[in-house]
Formats: C-alpha cells, sequence, structure tokens
C-alpha cells in the first residue's frame, strides 16, 4: 500500500515482460514452460493480470481493516459462547459475522468505489487499456476522449456518469445494509 501505483505497475510491467519477466521465468523454473505467454499482450489475459496487480495492491488494506474489525469483537463473547457450547461455525454466524457487519460494510464501499475509480494509474502504466481495449476501464476511456480527442464534453459526461453510478451502487448498499439486521 505504501507503493505509488505508478511504481507498482512499472514493478509488475517488468514481471510479466515476455522476455525476461520473474513470472515466466518461474514457469519454465517449475517445468511449466508451456504456460508462458505474453501475459499483457494477450487480449485473453491481460485483464486478468491486470485485476491481479489490482487486488496485490489493495489486498493488504483491506486485509488490515478487517484484522481491526475483529480485534474489537470481546474475546469475553467467544468465552460465553464456548461455555455454552458453540461450535466454530455458530460463533462465527452469531458472533463474528452480525459485530463485522460494519468493517464489512467499510471495505465494500471502498472496494466498490475503488474497482470504478482507483484503477487508472495501473491500467495506464500496464497497458494503457490495450490489447485491442481488452484492459480499458472508464477512467482511461476518459481520458483518451478528453486529451487524445479532444472531446471534453463528452468526457465529462462519461465522469458524471461515473458519479451517478457509483453513488447509486453505494447508496443501494448502504440500504441494503439499513434494512439487514443480525442478532448477536
Amino acid at each position: 500500500m505504501t507503493i505509488s501505483f505508478v511504481a507498482a505497475g512499472l514493478l509488475w510491467s517488468w514481471i510479466y515482460n515476455p522476455v525476461f519477466g520473474l513470472l515466466n521465468a518461474g514457469l519454465d523454473l517449475v517445468g511449466l514452460a508451456s504456460w508462458k505467454r505474453s501475459w499483457l499482450g494477450d487480449a485473453n489475459t491481460a485483464l486478468y493480470a491486470v485485476i491481479a496487480v489490482d487486488v496485490w495492491k489493495w489486498l493488504g488494506f483491506h486485509a488490515v481493516i478487517y484484522l481491526a474489525g475483529l480485534q474489537t469483537i470481546p474475546s469475553e463473547l467467544y468465552e460465553a459462547a464456548r461455555v455454552d457450547g458453540a461450535s466454530a461455525w455458530r460463533r462465527f454466524w452469531h458472533i463474528t459475522l452480525p459485530l463485522m457487519v460494519p468493517v464489512v460494510f467499510i471495505n465494500s464501499i471502498l472496494s466498490l468505489s475503488g474497482a470504478f475509480v482507483r484503477n487508472f494509474d495501473i491500467v495506464h502504466v500496464l497497458t494503457q487499456g490495450g490489447p485491442n481495449h481488452a484492459t480499458e476501464v472508464v477512467i482511461t476511456a476518459m481520458v483518451k476522449a478528453a486529451f487524445n480527442e479532444s472531446q471534453m464534453g463528452y468526457a465529462a459526461a462519461m465522469g458524471y456518469a461515473l458519479f451517478v453510478l457509483v453513488g447509486g451502487l453505494c447508496a443501494a448498499l448502504v440500504y441494503w445494509l439499513g434494512r439487514t439486521r443480525f442478532k448477536v
């Protein structure tokens, strides 16, 4: 999380490099040479490669939020449930999950908004939306429309539509959370 998006993109572009990349060298080393390919140059694998980098970049951040939420659950609740004979599944279902709903909610909002808005840097550095628009995301399309094609109005309209879409999805998530009640 402390590495900038551009630095992470450059690092992973070297890892994915088809000639001297670490991924293909590792596959060759373990005897899977038939799996070697141009990860970012193949339209069938480029999007998955970019998604893997984005997940790698954000996994630690979200894990820390979940860990902080788990640490706020009082251990006395688990002890009482254990004394009452609750199985691990019942403790998870009736203690952990209900008390983690706000944390899951926050992480969901952050992930949802980030999936649409915070992925420009990684995509731009790794593939610039290619090959053949396979990794094109809304933000890269907006930048291309605005600065490469000089369609500022169209890019602005895309931005407003993205704002409405992400805002609507987040509002739906807030509404769903407000209607969902878990019993502890």
